[in-house]
């Protein structure tokens, strides 16, 4: 599932988490963000993630975070991919 840079920002970039490496995410993040490196989060998901919470994820042009969210999905947590990522954002 997939969900706009438009409808994030409408949305107050809430619950959002940034799947790129560290170096990337301090480089520069969308707001609010936190960092949690995708095979971190692959890993173990019930130390940061909860069932019952929706989140929002992202990389740098959204293929990642739209492979990672299904993932999530199927192991029944409520994630969304942010389309064209974190590029996106800075156009």
């Amino acid at each position: 599932m997939e969900i706009t840079m438009e409808q994030i920002r409408q949305m107050g970039f809430k619950n959002i988490i940034d799947i790129r490496s560290n170096a990337l995410y301090n480089k520069g993040s969308l707001p609010n963000a936190i960092n949690i490196p995708r095979q971190v989060l692959l890993l173990k998901p019930e130390l940061y993630l909860k069932k019952n919470v929706t989140y929002y994820l992202y990389c740098d042009e959204g293929q990642l975070s739209k492979k990672v969210s299904l993932e999530l999905n199927e192991l029944g947590y409520h994630t969304y991919s942010i389309e064209g990522g974190y590029n996106a954002y800075q156009k």
